[in-house]
């Protein structure tokens, strides 16, 4: 049994297995540890790396995202990196009793001897569940998270008054609501999400290829799960969830504009609630919005409205000073327009000023 912190790296592929098979060996499986999961958001000079723990009591895993600086003229010949978690939650994840101070004083070591010089984290929306962060951590938002203990009457009568009767619009209207396991109409899928995108004018980032859905349903195939709302056969609102063993994410999804007087997401979302409750999950989590309370963070806080809000932080950490510094030194020699934006984490990747 290993005692001391590895950091496995997913193009490995005996270090693969070896992640695949302590995130299987997880009670839990949170879907955004998986190997196959962070390999979807790799961009050129990016890898995805586990730092993993295991002892006879406990296990920890921290899966990352290592960034290469060297494409960066101002860092090209550095040999520096940093890490983040891939988009969602994270954090040290862990099980049965660990020592979290050694684990984070190896990775500490760690990173020393591999130039590493920021860390950042979205943190997992249930604290129990991580280890407690090493270093700032910043509220960003509230997010949304149903409790799914109550019984499916209470559930209901637990809704605001509006979702309840969208409802039963919604039904009243034909909408029909069609479980998807395979991503078998991902095609349908991939046509409302873009539209939805497009509509809310949603930056580049959250425009994701083909490649990148099918990836996901081959490699996490039990951790990811469509539901469609369909008229006449046809989709008119459709989410991707995110699925772990004891909590559900609801992670991209959108509504023909067309449809939305029939309120075809209020049953969507009602039916995954039923659907999570029936399959013996603890919690659904809607997620926020684009800014703190918005009319997104307002609509799915009415599936939750008594006590859904759950405050999302970030953990934003510096591991090496002097290599942040040069960084930023470095950038401002070579443009010189560029100033660091304090606000931004880790700041010498904060954007450059606009011309023009």
């Amino acid at each position: 049994m290993s005692e001391g912190m590895r950091v496995l790296k997913s193009k490995n592929t005996l270090d693969r297995q070896s992640w695949l098979n302590l995130w299987q060996d997880w009670p839990s499986r949170e879907p955004f540890a998986h190997p196959t999961y962070a390999e979807a958001f790799l961009d050129p000079g990016y890898e995805a790396v586990c730092a993993v723990k295991c002892t006879p009591t406990g296990r920890v895993m921290l899966p990352l995202i290592q960034r290469t600086l060297t494409t960066f003229d101002w860092a090209k010949d550095l040999g520096y990196s940093d890490l983040t978690t891939p988009y969602g939650y994270g954090g040290a994840y862990f099980w049965g009793e660990v020592d979290g101070d050694a684990f984070w004083n190896e990775f500490d070591e760690w990173a020393g001897q591999n130039k590493i010089v920021s860390l950042f984290a979205r943190l997992s929306l249930f604290p129990n569940s991580i280890l407690p962060f090493r270093g700032n951590t910043r509220y960003v938002m509230d997010n949304i998270v149903r409790s799914l203990d109550l019984n499916e009457d209470l559930m209901w009568m637990d809704y605001e008054h509006k979702v309840r009767k969208n409802v039963l619009k919604s039904k009243r209207n034909d909408v029909q609501v069609e479980w998807d396991h395979r991503g078998t109409r991902l095609k349908d899928f991939q046509t409302i999400y873009k539209s939805t995108m497009v509509r809310r004018e949603a930056s580049q980032g959250y425009f994701f290829s083909d490649s990148f859905f099918r990836d996901l349903i081959a490699g996490c195939a039990d951790s990811v799960a469509f539901i469609h709302a369909t008229r006449h056969g046809r989709v008119i609102s459709s989410e991707m969830l995110l699925v772990g063993s004891d909590h559900v994410y609801s992670f991209l999804g959108g509504t023909e504009s067309d449809s939305f007087e029939l309120r075809p997401n209020d049953l969507l979302k009602h039916e995954i609630i039923r659907w999570c409750r029936d399959q013996g999950k603890s919690f659904f989590v809607l997620g926020g919005g684009l800014s703190a309370d918005d009319g997104l963070v307002r609509y799915k806080n009415s599936f939750a409205p008594k006590d859904g809000r759950v405050p999302f932080y970030v953990g934003e950490r510096i591991l090496d000073y002097d290599a942040n510094e040069e960084l930023i030194l470095r950038r401002k020699k070579i443009e010189p327009e560029w100033e660091s934006d304090q606000m931004f984490f880790p700041s010498y990747r904060s954007l450059s000023p606009v011309k023009g």
